[in-house]
C-alpha cells in the first residue's frame, strides 16, 4: 500500500477491514475497466484520491447511522454510493440505467458484502432502471456524482424527496453557474463544502428542495 492509500485512508478515518474492501474495490474497478470505462482513463493513476477520497469525504458532511437510507442516482462505477456503504453504517440503493454497469455494481456487492444476504435490511441493493422510474423509496439522503446538471439532479430527486430528506451533489468550477441556473426553477437552500480531493471541486449540501 503506497503512501497516497495511507494518507486517504487517515483522512477517511478507515479501519484496516474498511482499507482492504475498499482495496478490493479498486481491484475490481481495474479489472473491469478496460471493459466497461467505469472512470476516465487519465484518472486510474490517482484512483484513491479522485474516486475513492472524493467519494468517502461526504461520510461527514450528515449524520449517518445504520436507519439512514441513500440514493445514489446514476450510480455509474459505484462513487460515491458504494464507497460511503463500506464506510459507513447506512443502506444503500443504487440507481444505474446501463446494464453493465449494473453488474459491474452488483459484482462488486457480492465481493464487498458477502454477508448481507442474512441480513433484515440488505446494505446495498442496485435498481438496474432510470431513475425516473423508480418508485419512491424514502431515502434520507440522496447523492449524485458526475450524472448531470443541477437542474437535472433536482429534477430526478423531487419525486423522491420528503421533508426530512437532504441530497450532497458534486460539483465542478462551473458550479455558480448550475446553481444560478437552477434558481430559476427551484426553491432551495445549500451549503457550500469545498472538496478535499481537488481545488476545483466543490460539494452542495441541499437541506431543502420545492419547485417554484
Amino acid at each position: 500500500m503506497d503512501n497516497t492509500v495511507q494518507d486517504c485512508a487517515k483522512i477517511l478515518n478507515i479501519s484496516p477491514q474498511q482499507q482492504q474492501q475498499l482495496h478490493d474495490y479498486v481491484d475490481l474497478l481495474r479489472q473491469w475497466q478496460p471493459r466497461l470505462n467505469l472512470v476516465s482513463h487519465n484518472t486510474l493513476p490517482d484512483i484513491w484520491t479522485r474516486h475513492i477520497l472524493d467519494s468517502g469525504q461526504i461520510a461527514k458532511l450528515l449524520p449517518i447511522t445504520s436507519a439512514t437510507l441513500i440514493l445514489d442516482i446514476g450510480s455509474g462505477a459505484g462513487f460515491p454510493g458504494m464507497v460511503l456503504g463500506v464506510i459507513t453504517d447506512a443502506c444503500f440503493v443504487l440507481v444505474e440505467a446501463d446494464l453493465r454497469k449494473t453488474i459491474f455494481l452488483q459484482e462488486v456487492a457480492r465481493v464487498l458484502f458477502p454477508k448481507q444476504h442474512i441480513l433484515p435490511t440488505p446494505k446495498v441493493r442496485i435498481l438496474n432502471q432510470r431513475i425516473e422510474k423508480t418508485s419512491f423509496l424514502a431515502a434520507d439522503i440522496i447523492t449524485a456524482r458526475a450524472v448531470a446538471s443541477l437542474d437535472q439532479l433536482f429534477e430526478w430527486a423531487i419525486p423522491q424527496w420528503h421533508k426530512n430528506s437532504r441530497a450532497i451533489f458534486f460539483k465542478g468550477k462551473n458550479f455558480q453557474h448550475e446553481v444560478d441556473v437552477a434558481m430559476k426553477r427551484w426553491l432551495f437552500d445549500y451549503e457550500l463544502v469545498q472538496s478535499v480531493a481537488s481545488d476545483d471541486s466543490k460539494i452542495l449540501l441541499i437541506n431543502f428542495l420545492k419547485r417554484k
